[in-house]
């Protein structure tokens, strides 16, 4: 049984009762493409593609069945986000096992991704990867499974198109299993059928022709015959073997009986050779050799004399010693006589010479010489220079600098400054761009938008990360009192939207503190939120955080504050989300800046 976690699909909006239409009325609900799954009809095979144009969310009018997906930049606070239904197995107006019928091709075509419950095990896996609510699941590409799910969804490839096959393509051509063929394909017309077929009931036809009858016995003829004591042995088209006894024939009339073998007949002539006579009596044929015994002569040759008689010869050789002459050459000299012989070095020792060169002296005698470096230590200067020195002496010496080792260096012209600067003075500059600028009075953070709004929101039923900023470790500091501050817009007054400022260790909204949050009305279209955090160790202080209704810090309250557990010596990620009520209205973060005051 799949584990995998499908469930009914529901949505935060639902109709208070059946919607239709008079019967005599001949227009419909909605088109069959602006469903969620089912079946649908589209004219050309170009329409199960789906296009990504552009960033934020993808709303298309190109995208016949379209997902609900919403492209961020690359940047870690504006990931691709893909949003499920609620049965986690649709999107827009896809899901999976939906059948589309494209008129161009006449084909029905199944929208399946094979290996999807692998894909979601790995995601569900990922932390900060999937976000599930009542209402839908949200899928970040904040990680590599993450990123495999969502470009699963954003596949558009389709069966014999492109090089993509019935198992890779997400859009396969739908066969029909499991149904009584008979009835769906007859009668024939011609074809060929494939693979084993059976007929469950009787077959009429006027003739069928078949190389192999299923279930039938196999034409079996006798190809050949051996006959041997009283018995034929026949042997059949198959390889097999059968046997049959022959029996005395009486009463056999025949002009002609031919046979290479005649078993107990009469022989009528046998005919003599050379030395062989023969002679038959009752059938009995007499074979004898008249000539035995005849002389055999076998003659010596050089070196061979032959001796013994017929039938026992034997063989000698006459000369088994002939003279073997070995010759030495120079400085070889030969002894001894056939068939041992030895050779001599007659001269081992040869005089060897090894002259020596400059700074290099030889000794010694053959075979044993020696080699010695006669010049072993040669004079080696090396010449200082301008505010350069040299000291120590041969094979040591010291290279020293002795010009000045600390000035200015400025006026600079362009670069790259690594490593830990301080400005001891004044410090005056046409532009200075930094994400972080430490000073000597504490660290300063500030990340600014500059007017560059976020992705425009319209998801409904849960917070949805908007924008985001990462804090390097220990950027923050015990002691300090940072500043966070968002200007949030809304675009429509449909309803109303929450705001969020939240922090944590990971680009996950699931398990994340919240710093402030704000509640706003349906009609409010402008709103700024600030929140003050003192940073007191082991924890960081900021106005309740239950409070919904105050937009920035009070002077006094009979609420007690917040002390969060943010541990500001690791990484963490500064997060601003959005909770919209309805899909009509669009929200955005204008700007957001994290200031140590």
């Amino acid at each position: 049984m799949s584990t995998f976690p499908y469930k009914n699909p529901i949505s935060s909006e639902q109709l208070n009762g059946i919607q239709s239409v008079e019967r005599s009325e001949v227009f419909g609900t909605n088109f069959s493409v602006l469903s969620v799954g089912g079946y649908m009809e589209v004219f050309n095979l170009s329409d199960l593609n789906y296009t990504i144009n552009g960033l934020g969310p993808i709303e298309y009018s190109g995208n016949s069945i379209p997902i609900d997906f919403l492209k961020g930049t690359g940047a870690p606070w504006s990931p691709d986000v893909l949003t499920l239904n609620s049965d986690n197995i649709s999107s827009g107006r896809r899901r999976l096992g939906m059948l589309v019928y494209v008129y161009e091709v006449d084909q029905v075509y199944q929208y399946r991704i094979d290996n999807y419950e692998s894909l979601w095990t790995a995601a569900t896996a990922s932390p900060g990867t999937v976000v599930i609510s009542d209402f839908g699941t949200t899928v970040y590409n904040s990680s590599v499974d993450g990123q495999n799910f969502i470009n699963s969804w954003t596949a558009s490839t389709i069966e014999d198109v492109s090089g993509y096959t019935h198992s890779t393509a997400v859009w396969k051509k739908y066969t029909i299993s499991g149904a009584n063929l008979s009835e769906l394909y007859l009668p024939l017309s011609g074809g060929t059928v494939s693979g084993n077929t059976y007929f469950t009931s009787g077959l009429t036809a006027t003739t069928i022709s078949a190389t192999t009858y299923q279930n039938l016995p196999t034409d079996i003829r006798t190809t050949g015959a051996t006959y041997s004591n009283n018995n034929f042995i026949f042997t059949n088209n198959t390889g097999g073997t059968y046997s049959v006894s022959f029996n005395t024939v009486t009463g056999l009339t025949a002009n002609t009986i031919s046979a290479t073998t005649y078993y107990n007949l009469p022989v009528s002539a046998v005919t003599s050779g050379t030395g062989i006579s023969a002679s038959t009596s009752n059938g009995t044929v007499t074979i004898t050799n008249t000539s035995p015994d005849q002389t055999v002569t076998i003659s010596g040759g050089t070196g061979i004399t032959t001796g013994g008689t017929y039938p026992n010869f034997t063989l000698v050789n006459s000369s088994p010693d002939q003279t073997v002459t070995i010759s030495g050459g120079t400085g070889i000299t030969t002894g001894g006589t056939y068939p041992n012989f030895t050779l001599v070095n007659s001269s081992p020792d040869q005089t060897v010479t090894i002259s020596g060169g400059t700074g290099i002296t030889t000794g010694g005698t053959y075979p044993n010489f020696t080699l010695v470096n006669s010049s072993p230590d040669q004079t080696v200067t090396i010449t200082g220079g301008t505010n350069i020195q040299i000291d120590g002496t041969y094979p040591n010496f010291g290279v020293n600098y002795t010009g000045q080792t600390s000035f200015p260096y400025l006026p600079l012209s362009g670069g790259t400054v690594t490593g830990a600067t301080n400005f001891t003075g004044g410090l005056s500059a046409n532009t200075i761009s930094a994400t972080t600028i430490y000073a000597n009075g504490g660290n300063v953070v500030t990340k600014i938008s500059s007017g560059i709004d976020s992705t425009g929101n319209t998801t409904t039923g849960s917070y949805q990360l908007v924008q985001s900023v990462l804090i390097p470790a220990n950027t923050i500091t015990t002691g300090d009192v940072v500043l966070f501050k968002a200007r949030y817009r809304k675009v429509g007054a449909n309803a109303a939207a929450n705001y969020r400022i939240t922090v944590n260790t990971t680009l996950n909204l699931t398990g994340a503190q919240i710093v402030g949050q704000f509640n706003s009305g349906l009609t409010i279209l402008y709103l700024e939120l600030s929140r003050t955090a003192a940073v007191k160790g082991g924890t960081t202080e900021v106005f309740n955080t239950s409070v919904t209704n105050v937009q920035d810090d009070v002077t006094q309250s009979t609420i007690a504050v917040t002390n969060l557990t943010i541990d500001w010596t690791i990484n963490q990620y500064v997060m601003y989300s959005i909770l919209n009520s309805s899909a009509s209205d669009t929200t955005f973060v204008s700007y957001y800046s994290i200031t140590e005051i």
